[in-house]
């Protein structure tokens, strides 16, 4: 579901402008289980006063986890697998796009990316990594096949491919998860949205696991104005997020 396209152009006259469109995903019946589980547990914890200073964050971590694909929870060790409905999603729209748009896809989570690869690759759709796997010569011989056109799918992880890189033949940016912090959304972004750009505009798009935190995070991350960390520790904000109110 297309919930908003918002062009906006670079105040640079050589770049070309940028596209936002955000994407609704709905969660499979697996990770609706985990994710109410999750927040529930978040829940309890906010009303009885015990949450801890520096639990507000895990936890929310964990909701966007869970948010994005099927979560196996075994003491502190966190697993995620498929089903996915940001995987299914992202394969969707790679798919409405034509086999021959070339796109960049980022997330948080490195197990996250690896899952999108393995169904790409099976899908017969060309794809590359770059994670905190990929030393430096391995990242710039991955970036020169995506450059070239060897590879139409280029995934990575925000932590190693946010800031460096440049992936300028990419026409589409796909965000699976979105970073806490509004500057490295802009970094990673820009990846693509840079001198030297092939296509006449760059779409970035948000895909979004509907009636989850991820909805009012990007909200936050929109207004700009707002430090996340610190909203996630207001606890009337957070409780508000989690029961889907809007303040």
């Amino acid at each position: 579901i297309l919930l908003r396209v918002v062009p906006r152009k670079s105040t640079l006259s050589f770049r070309s402008p940028k596209v936002y469109e955000v994407r609704t995903v709905e969660l499979k019946r697996d990770q609706q289980r985990v994710y109410n589980e999750l927040r529930d547990r978040l829940l309890v914890e906010l009303d009885s006063g015990d949450l801890s200073a520096t639990n507000p964050l895990a936890l929310n971590g964990r909701l966007m986890q869970a948010a994005c694909a099927t979560l196996d929870i075994t003491d502190d060790r966190v697993s995620m697998s498929e089903p996915s409905s940001k995987v299914t999603a992202l394969v969707d729209v790679l798919g409405d796009l034509g086999e021959e748009v070339p796109a960049v896809v980022f997330a948080e989570s490195k197990q996250l990316i690896y899952l999108a690869y393995e169904r790409l690759i099976k899908l017969g759709i060309t794809a590359d990594t770059i994670t905190g796997d990929d030393d430096g010569s391995a990242r710039t011989e991955l970036v020169r096949e995506f450059q070239e056109g060897h590879v139409r799918v280029m995934l990575l992880t925000l932590a190693v491919g946010g800031e460096g890189l440049t992936f300028t033949r990419a026409s589409h940016v796909f965000y699976l998860q979105r970073p806490y912090s509004m500057l490295r959304s802009v970094q990673s972004e820009d990846r693509v949205h840079r001198l030297g750009q092939q296509a006449d505009r760059v779409t970035i798009v948000d895909l979004v696991s509907e009636g989850t935190v991820e909805e009012e995070v990007l909200d936050i991350l929109e207004r700009k104005e707002e430090r996340l960390e610190e909203v996630v520790r207001d606890k009337q904000r957070l409780y508000a997020m989690l029961r889907g109110e809007k303040r």
